[in-house]
């Protein structure tokens, strides 16, 4: 087995998580947006729709692509380059996840108590 460090300038799975967590905050950045325009809402979501199909597995794979460059470097396939873009992947694409928690617990929780007539889901813990 070849043990040398493999010296790329730049390898595809760092700027896979780099670009694809970017792009789950601006999915979050666009969903909050929504939700606090609420005269504008049933047309912006709408419109959005596909964006928010195209966007929902993004934060998965830029968890997915930063753990598995972050495991190459840790094994020293490759050099530390790319680590800094794993790490931000990663943690965009978790903050991606965080938010959508939040705002759920949000709209269903605290939504539903000032409006009555929005539909309301019981939480049981």
């Amino acid at each position: 087995m070849n043990n040398k460090v493999n010296p790329e300038k730049f390898r595809k799975l760092p700027i896979a998580a780099l670009v694809t967590g970017i792009l789950t905050v601006l999915h979050i950045i666009l969903t909050l947006i929504g939700f606090n325009w609420s005269g504008f809402l049933d047309e912006f979501v709408i419109y959005l729709f596909p964006f928010y199909i195209v966007c929902f597995p993004l934060p998965i794979i830029a968890i997915v692509c930063g753990s598995i460059d972050l495991k190459r470097i840790k094994s020293g396939l490759y050099s530390k380059k790319g680590r800094g873009m794993d790490i931000t992947g990663i943690t965009l694409g978790s903050l991606y996840f965080i938010s959508v928690i939040c705002i759920i617990i949000y709209y269903y929780y605290f939504i539903s108590y000032i409006f009555p007539n929005l539909p309301r889901v019981e939480v049981w813990i």
